[in-house]
């Protein structure tokens, strides 16, 4: 059977874009009942009888991933189909409540356009065309390729690109380092502000704990509509409603922003979160208001941040950031009194100078003394649990990688100074890498579950470094924009249809577990299956000694704090976290405490504590205004967009203007402008609103696909095709926040 997806007709499937797409009416009973019925019964009128408990029904409990967050969930079956999915009231996670895009999970796996065969490219790559083959085929032309381009430039020719969103890495990193390649990439996720945590407190992450805190300071983040709301939300609500000062520091009036204590809304200037936290820890200190025994006992480096913050004065940061004296006044007098925890994410994580401000949240919150106490920030160990290696350990090969990062770990004292700092690789320099040929040839891709050329700002160098590779393999459920320049796609199976751990994100020191609540579909395979087969074709199977990847998690855990049995049962362990108990061991830093001047950065010849680039920026009467992205609560980055549930909440985006702004410009909602950056320019409709920061103009994620489905292609403005291009030095994280023109067309 041959597919050209880039014209696909209406008479494609079974379920047609026209069949598949919701009225408002359909919209309605679906969000009120749940999801799933929608397959079994296009009766609107017959939509309640599909929920009404029969004695046939099964229960399977699982967790979504529809975003990272690992939320527990339990899936009704009826005749072998999932008819509705709820949340898990056992969970530590959602507690039983589940957002809209893990109600939307019931329409992913249902989709019509899914990719339930292998598929092997016919026309030229970009065109969509693609004839169904037998995983057989598949997989002869697939090993047949690499063990030539191996054969004639070595293994580290070959490359892998993997979404930690969708899936953990120990089986893709296995397989790489097993043909002696050392090219591994992980998503281009907001890293920043986490790593910037890591390099003050080692390999942790920090969980506010809202439960205690008497202030909430969120940076950059909007836990009541973001990926993790089903934790943060219910918790930083309940904070309100016990009387905790909320305190919310976004360029835009975000559902949280809504909801913080009167006088609260800071909208700061973009890109100036840094300089904003450094002089908050100036003020602290300058005013003598910060805590001394827990700076005495449990930092490192307090002299040397002191002299570097010396400069952040309250005249030039209030400047700098554009907030009013008396608002910062009144926000370093409330974090002083009581326990702080102190909230960010990608609002920070998307700057050029993210791991910095990260690394001045986490020496704030040091200063606070609210770092492992009850109402600050948590350290959970990242990956919440650490499981031995399946015998036989595979070792990454000391081999140079394609981006010139280095072998993910920090610091390296065999590499030269000059090299770069990549914790999760250079994805976004991986162009020009594979068109330069330097520092030497890759020849051969493999991307799982992630899409580069809509995700980041480059997408005519990824499509020009894609057509130029000799093998370009797409592991997915679905063609998405960067399958289209595949020569095999190998049909991915999704969530409900897999199995997995998520061990790096919950909100507590544990593992939950997804497992299959159907069958996959067609000849779907779960992506650490797809590379086990591929593995053992290749002749590596001393190296997979497992018959499966669910055998694979089984060994793993052997030997480990966690009941493989009683995890695949209830769907989660909560080992447990004991306030404190960071602080009594020691962080795993060369100081073994928080390090407020980087040691891991200094001996690796990069700034310990640097001066933020917004400190020196001056404005460029070129592009007077800021552009920020944000998320919505309905979607999760670009793997959402194709949902018939969610698009039917939020099918395109606006542009964010305020209202003084626009009525400079004789603008009114609704009016389609053309934005223009540096790196490109789009045209979208306009909506005007007293919620932004006058010289901020705001785009959200998610749309302009030109693929992945009929549903999403060509709706919505994508993002990225004026998004900077400029990155964090540290964590190589992508930087979204980009200086725009408006014009009125």
């Amino acid at each position: 059977m041959h597919y050209n997806i880039a014209h696909m007709k209406d008479e494609y499937g079974p379920c047609s874009e026209k069949k598949f797409k919701l009225d408002r009416r359909k919209f309605v009973q679906l969000s009120a009942l749940g999801t799933g019925s929608l397959f079994f019964n296009s009766n609107a009128d017959g939509l309640e009888s599909a929920f009404q408990t029969l004695p046939s029904d099964t229960e399977t409990i699982s967790t979504c991933n529809q975003c990272y967050l690992g939320c527990g969930i339990i899936a009704t079956l009826r005749a072998g189909k999932v008819v509705q999915l709820r949340g898990n009231p056992s969970s530590p996670t959602n507690r039983g409540k589940i957002c809209p895009k893990a109600h939307a999970g019931v329409f992913k796996l249902y989709h019509p356009e899914r990719v339930l065969t292998p598929m092997k490219r016919v026309g030229k790559r970009g065109e969509g065309k693609f004839v169904a083959v037998s995983w057989e085929h598949a997989l002869d032309l697939i090993s047949t390729n690499l063990k030539k381009s191996i054969e004639a430039y070595g293994g580290k020719s070959l490359a892998l690109m993997h979404n930690i969103d969708n899936a953990r890495p120990d089986i893709y990193k296995r397989f790489l380092y097993s043909l002696g390649s050392p090219n591994f990439f992980d998503h281009p996720g907001s890293a920043g502000f986490h790593i910037g945590g890591g390099i003050a407190a080692g390999k942790i992450t920090f969980t506010p704990h809202y439960q205690k805190a008497e202030n909430i300071l969120i940076v950059g983040a909007n836990p009541l509509a973001c990926k993790e709301l089903c934790w943060s939300a219910r918790e930083l609500m309940k904070a309100k409603h016990r009387g905790a000062t909320i305190i919310t520091v976004d360029p835009r009036m975000t559902e949280t922003a809504m909801h913080s204590s009167r006088g609260m809304w800071v909208p700061i200037k973009p890109g100036t979160d840094g300089i904003f936290l450094a002089g908050l820890c100036r003020h602290l200190i300058e005013t003598n208001k910060y805590d001394h025994k827990f700076v005495e006992l449990h930092t490192f480096g307090f002299k040397k941040f002191r002299e570097h913050v010396a400069i952040y004065t309250l005249d030039q940061v209030c400047q700098k950031t554009d907030i009013p004296k008396e608002q910062f006044l009144s926000v370093a007098k409330a974090i002083a009194k009581g326990k702080t925890a102190i909230d960010g994410f990608s609002g920070i994580s998307f700057q050029a100078d993210a791991s910095y401000t990260g690394h001045m949240k986490t020496a704030l919150s040091a200063l606070l003394g609210c770092i492992d106490s009850e109402g600050g920030v948590l350290p959970l160990p990242i990956p919440r649990i650490e499981f031995k290696d399946v015998a036989p350990s595979v070792s990454m090969p000391m081999t140079e990688r394609i981006d010139r990062g280095n072998f993910g770990k920090l610091p390296l004292p065999f590499l030269p100074p000059e090299k770069n700092l990549s914790f999760i690789g250079i994805g976004q320099n991986l162009p020009k890498h594979i068109l330069s040929e330097k520092p030497y040839p890759l020849k051969s891709l493999i991307i799982s579950y992630t899409n580069p050329v809509y995700s980041y700002p480059d997408t005519v160098g990824f499509k020009k470094a894609l057509e130029k590779l000799d093998l370009v393999v797409t592991i997915d459920a679905f063609v998405s924009d960067t399958s289209m320049y595949a020569d095999i796609i190998l049909p991915g199976a999704t969530y409900l249809e897999e199995y997995d751990f998520n061990d790096h994100f919950p909100p507590f020191r544990g593992v939950v577990m997804r497992k299959p609540v159907v069958r996959p579909r067609g000849q779907s395979l779960g992506g650490q299956d797809i590379i086990i087969k591929l593995a053992k074709k290749m002749g590596l199977g001393k190296q997979f000694p497992f018959k499966d990847y669910r055998d694979f998690l089984e060994k793993q855990t052997k030997d480990s704090p966690i009941d493989f049995k009683k995890l695949e049962k209830f769907g989660f362990v909560d080992t447990q976290y004991r306030v404190g108990e960071t602080l009594e061991k020691g962080f795993t830093t060369p100081s073994g405490r928080i390090e407020l001047y980087s040691s891991v950065l200094a001996f690796s010849k990069t700034p310990p504590l640097k001066v933020f680039d917004a400190w020196e920026e001056t404005k460029d009467p070129a592009y007077p205004f800021y552009l920020i992205s944000y998320r919505l609560p309905y979607h999760a980055n670009n793997k959402t967009a194709s949902n018939a549930y969610l698009d039917a909440i939020s099918g395109e985006n606006q542009l964010w203007i305020n209202t003084q702004t626009a009525k400079k410009m004789n603008l009114q909602t609704g009016m389609i402008v053309k934005i223009t950056s540096e790196t490109g320019s789009l045209e979208v409709p306009i909506f005007v609103t007293q919620g932004i920061h006058p010289q901020t103009m705001a785009l959200s994620h998610h749309f302009g696909h030109k693929a992945y489905s009929k549903i999403c292609r060509g709706k919505g403005a994508r993002f990225n095709d004026v998004g900077s291009d400029k990155f964090d030095p540290i964590g190589f994280g992508m930087s979204f926040n980009t200086r725009i023109k408006v014009e009125k067309i």
